[in-house]
């Protein structure tokens, strides 16, 4: 087929509940490319979030079988040039780094390599399956190594353009053992574009890139949609928090509950969306924290629940306490409903919080800190938080309306 057409490699998505953010984009995607098509890693789940006649998802399991390594060998050997080229060019930009390599950091190298390889002849097969001609773009969600398999996707026939996003995890190398993120610099050299979601996350990438490759690098906002509607005022004398996040060590909710328990004064009712391996744990904690105030571990759930939630709920506060963060789609749906928001300044937090949206606190956060932030903005008068609710409604639609990003984003990769 010519004309434009787009191949995307996610985690999950359509498929299971993860990368929330794609089911505002791809309507876009759909909308502006002849063809969208998904090479997703989720073969788990039955569940289908879209469809569209021009769309299409083949699923590409993420587990390395045996045949799967057989494959990535006769692939490598296949392509000798190019898999050395993209082993001696991390060597070089680690050792410029004054990086030391580890046996872990070389059996990365090898696992990452390996599967961009297998990778980027899966998304061969999907362009010639498809007949596609013209123009294709092919892009990754997150800057892995399914976006060196992108960058290792080439073509004689078709105009290939090759781009990736950035968002948290796929960004900070602290984040991972031995502190390493394989093929950044070799990844880069071979993409046509670099789409970190937030300001801090583009800073982030420049520290870690040659300056040549800055140019590749270009901010591009995720965004919610706007509510169907909105609760006008509070009908009760007990003020709601929410806080929507896996319940995982990184998240600190115990630093949420340990602030909740400092207030003694205060009617307050906390509900929690999110699950994770440290559920009961943080269950025993708010029983023995949070006699005093009712709470709610509603679980995982849909985006749909939460926003029915918002709707049928006046919420006074979101708080998130994490100790890093890409930049959270739940702030973004809250600020969405006008709620003011309270934040570590972590990732790109700051980019959606300040004292015009609600409270950003230090990157440590302390439940004193957390919990002097809830007073304060609790204490305000009624005509302070109707204006501090509508500058947050303000804020989200100048930055985080999804009609607006995911507009300007797909004529972006159109016009690549």
């Amino acid at each position: 087929m010519s004309g434009k057409n787009l191949v995307l490699i996610t985690h999950h998505f359509p498929f299971g509940s993860g990368e929330t953010f794609l089911e505002s984009e791809v309507p876009w995607l759909v909308q502006k490319f002849d063809k969208v098509i998904v090479l997703s890693k989720n073969v788990g789940s039955e569940n289908c979030r879209f469809r569209a006649p021009n769309f299409y998802t083949t699923r590409i399991s993420p587990q390395s079988s045996w045949v799967e390594k057989i494959k990535s060998i006769v692939i490598f050997i296949k392509h000798c040039k190019k898999s050395i080229g993209c082993l001696l060019g991390e060597l070089r930009y680690l050792l410029a780094r004054d990086k030391k390599i580890t046996f872990g950091i070389f059996k990365r190298m090898m696992h990452d390599l390996f599967k961009a390889l297998v990778l980027s002849q899966k998304i061969k097969n999907e362009i010639k399956l498809h007949r596609l001609t013209g123009t294709v773009v092919i892009y990754s969600y997150w800057f892995t190594s399914a976006a060196l398999a992108v960058g290792l996707v080439s073509s004689k026939k078709i105009n290939i353009k090759r781009v990736t996003r950035a968002h948290g995890g796929d960004l900070y190398p602290e984040l991972h053992p031995e502190n390493y993120l394989s093929y950044r610099q070799v990844t880069a050299q071979a993409l046509d574009k670099i789409y970190p979601a937030s300001r801090v996350g583009a800073t982030v990438l420049k520290n870690l890139l040659s300056a040549s490759l800055h140019s590749k690098i270009e901010v591009a906002k995720l965004g919610t949609c706007k509510p169907a509607a909105i609760p006008s005022a509070r009908t009760s004398d007990t003020f709601i928090i929410v806080s929507v996040s896996s319940l995982k060590p990184v998240k600190r909710i115990h630093l949420l509950i340990e602030a909740l328990s400092l207030l003694q004064t205060i009617q307050v009712h906390w509900v929690h969306y999110g699950d994770g391996s440290l559920r009961e744990e943080l269950k025993i904690l708010a029983k023995e924290k949070l006699r005093h105030i009712p709470y709610e571990f509603r679980g995982a759930v849909s985006n749909h629940e939460i926003f029915d939630f918002y709707q049928k709920n006046y919420v006074d506060l979101f708080v998130n306490v994490s100790a890093s963060e890409g930049i959270p789609l739940s702030l973004m749906e809250a600020q969405s409903f006008g709620i003011p928001c309270i934040a570590t300044n972590v990732g790109g937090n700051a980019e959606i919080v300040s004292d015009e949206t609600g409270k950003l606190l230090s990157p440590e956060g302390t439940p004193q800190e957390v919990a002097a932030a809830i007073r304060q903005l609790l204490s305000q008068s009624p005509a302070e938080k109707e204006k501090l609710r509508q500058q947050v409604m303000n804020n989200w639609a100048a930055h985080y309306d999804s009609s607006k990003n995911y507009a300007i984003f797909s004529d972006q990769l159109l016009t690549l």
